[in-house]
């Protein structure tokens, strides 16, 4: 959507949804529930009030009018000075608007894109540093860093680490030792110690844990059911945005239904607002069935926010690996060749997707994604302020 277009005539009122939508238009009428409201030359809509935030609606101020001349009466080269124009003015939203009208205009603009806060991923493709960083790469940001979460904890660990933090951290390291000890199951050393990590309540402890589960130190593979669940419940006691990153791995990795269970019931609790960024990205996974084990997640989490990525793996293409060697035998001649089938793509109807959008949207569309696609967009509205159109 060019920039242009949310000031078409310089609608004179502002409207902002709880939401987060943003609606330009001019009041018609207005009853005790609703605002009548033009948004367009003969467009009118009803805007429930008890959608907008208080003190949603406001009139434009003289700058933003003034905005709204200068964006009427530009060139296409003219861009640069409204967007000095937004700064000068405090008219932030706007000022990122013009920078994504910047990227219309040439989306093969490098330096365009990387105005409008764009970046390169991993197959060359332009996408917002936010979504590369944060959902595609499951990072946090820390000041102006993105970090891995994990990566921040254990950082966080080892920069404020006492002497009796080390003399801690060593314990922990020898107590995990002796309950990853399945051949003396019920011995007093690993009782003891279970016993010793159960009492753990240092968060700087998190950062260690979290790479036992994950299987990134020595010692942390093959862990017997009760120690996993012991750390899951540990790590869901801290209840720092690290930890919860680390559940929602959990809850994709782990192969025991106990721990993926118990790693998804604490991010319920308190983590989803991390968990969601990091599960999102597996509805385009290659495996149909870590497709469907996000989707179940987001399920339980009541992730809204990821309708629409919920949307588009409703039926996702797999491919299948080349089989079994076979043989070719030729025609007449007597010869023959061995080889390996090629691989075969195939579309997979996913039922935890459509599960999902079942019970976050009581519609059932079943997996036409066009329908659902045409309920989500006259439900959500995108906003006003969001004038980003992908080239």
């Amino acid at each position: 959507m060019f920039a242009t277009q949310a000031f078409t005539n310089a609608r004179a009122d502002l409207f902002r949804y709880k939401d987060g939508r943003v609606i330009y238009g001019t009041i018609l009428a207005e009853d005790a529930d609703l605002w009548t409201v033009e948004i367009d030359d003969g467009v009118l809509i009803q805007i429930d009030k008890s959608e907008i935030k208080y003190q949603g609606h406001e009139p434009l101020s003289e700058a933003r009018q003034e905005y709204a001349r200068r964006i009427l009466s530009s060139s296409a080269n003219d861009y640069g000075d409204i967007v000095v124009y937004c700064i000068k003015n405090g008219l932030t939203d706007l000022q990122d608007a013009m920078r994504e009208y910047a990227v219309d205009l040439d989306p093969n603009d490098p330096a365009a894109r990387k105005a409008a806060d764009y970046m390169q991923d991993a197959y060359g493709r332009w996408q917002k540093r936010d979504f590369i960083l944060g959902w595609q790469l499951g990072k946090i940001k820390v000041g102006s860093r993105w970090r891995f979460p994990e990566d921040y904890a254990v950082e966080l660990a080892e920069k404020d680490a006492s002497r009796d933090f080390a003399e801690a951290a060593a314990d922990l390291r020898r107590w995990h030792s002796a309950a990853s000890n399945t051949r003396a199951n019920f011995s007093k050393a690993r009782l003891e110690a279970l016993q010793n990590i159960q009492q753990i309540d240092d968060p700087r402890a998190a950062g260690v844990i979290a790479d036992y589960l994950i299987k990134r130190r020595p010692g942390s593979s093959d862990l017997p059911l009760d120690l996993k669940l012991l750390y899951v419940q540990l790590l869901a006691k801290f209840q720092l945005p690290g930890t919860a990153s680390t559940l929602a791995q959990v809850y994709m990795s782990d192969s025991e239904s106990q721990v993926t269970s118990a790693a998804l019931d604490a991010v319920t609790i308190f983590g989803r607002q991390w968990a969601i960024p990091y599960l999102v990205p597996y509805l385009s996974n290659p495996n149909n069935a870590l497709v469907n084990r996000a989707a179940s997640a987001l399920d339980q989490l009541q992730a809204r926010e990821a309708i629409l990525p919920l949307i588009n793996a409703l039926i996702t293409t797999h491919v299948d690996e080349g089989g079994a060697d076979r043989m070719n035998v030729g025609t007449g001649d007597g010869t023959f060749s061995i080889g390996k089938k090629p691989p075969v793509s195939r579309l997979l109807e996913n039922p935890s997707v459509r599960a999902a959008l079942l019970s976050m949207t009581n519609q059932n569309f079943g997996y036409n994604r066009e329908q659902w696609l045409a309920w989500y967009a006259s439900t959500y509205a995108p906003p006003a302020d969001d004038l980003r159109r992908d080239p």
